[in-house]
């Protein structure tokens, strides 16, 4: 397939010359050829999973770390100026879009 270099390189305000133009056609060829290659696979046989099944790590913090007991975090919470359900209250920072 013939790709139009020379107006591609226009457009990026790029002097070519022909040799190098001729290198880009067949670079273009190449790099489309193998895009249409990813096209046409069937993704759908796939049997890779696409998310995780099972959890890394039991997450123990908690329970088990004497730093995080019960009376570590009433002492948090306490100092907090804002806390709701036993959660801290911080400001947003990300925005909503609609």
């Amino acid at each position: 397939m013939d790709y139009d270099v020379k107006s591609i390189a226009g457009l990026a305000h790029i002097n070519l010359s022909e040799e190098r133009q001729a290198m880009l056609t067949q670079d273009f060829g190449n790099i489309l050829g193998y895009v249409k290659s990813l096209s046409d696979l069937d993704l759908e046989a796939q049997t890779i999973p696409t998310y995780h099944t099972s959890t890394l790590r039991e997450d123990i913090a908690f329970e088990d770390n004497p730093r995080f007991s019960e009376s570590t975090k009433k002492a948090i919470l306490e100092e907090m100026p804002l806390t709701e359900e036993g959660y801290l209250v911080v400001k947003s920072v990300l925005k909503k879009t609609v």
